[in-house]
């Protein structure tokens, strides 16, 4: 053995050995350039964020999935130098992000009802009413929830725990198991 490094679907297997099962093996390594970054973001994330979105059943949440894929996908590309299926690394990791979502609905579900929704969505409005800096930015109660109705479910959420319950941010983002940024983005 030379102790060779092949590059596969994103990662590295010495001597090229059994591990490296993946089928991709003969494909030409894509080396990381912003056209084949490009090429990936154009043609497979519209796909990535179809298939997530039939899995979720929530375009925004699935299309923060495959944000979140992508991102990992690029971050691991550049490391790496050279990748022999990127569109098979962002799948991978799409599953892998829809997994987490899954799980995080388990842990907050969303109410489903439309009373249980009207409740929510009353309480938001009030705890957004009650905060200073937007107070005067509102006009009725009615305008309010319609447009909250329009947000995707994980921005509900956020504003449900930041106004809602009125956690400060930090709650906010260990609850939702995201950084305060993150958040910060929902709000």
């Amino acid at each position: 053995m030379t102790g060779k490094t092949t590059v596969t679907d994103g990662g590295s297997d010495d001597d090229g050995g059994a591990d490296n099962a993946d089928g991709f093996e003969n494909q030409v390594a894509i080396p990381y350039e912003m056209e084949a970054l490009i090429a990936v973001r154009d043609i497979d994330v519209p796909a990535a964020i179809e298939f997530a979105t039939k899995q979720l059943t929530d375009r925004g949440a699935a299309e923060e999935a495959v944000a979140t894929a992508f991102s990992e996908l690029t971050r691991k590309w550049r490391r790496e130098g050279a990748m022999r299926n990127p569109r098979a690394l962002l799948f991978k990791t799409t599953k892998l992000r829809i997994t987490d979502e899954r799980r995080r609905r388990q842990r907050h579900p969303v109410p489903c009802s439309d009373e249980a929704l009207a409740a929510e969505l009353e309480r938001t409005v009030k705890g957004v009413q009650q905060t200073p800096e937007l107070r005067g930015e509102l006009f009725t109660d009615s305008k309010v929830i319609a447009a909250l109705k329009q947000l995707p479910a994980r921005q509900r959420q956020v504003l449900q725990l930041r106004y809602g319950d009125d956690l400060d941010l930090d709650d906010v983002a260990a609850l939702m198991a995201e950084t305060k940024p993150a958040e910060a983005v929902h709000l």
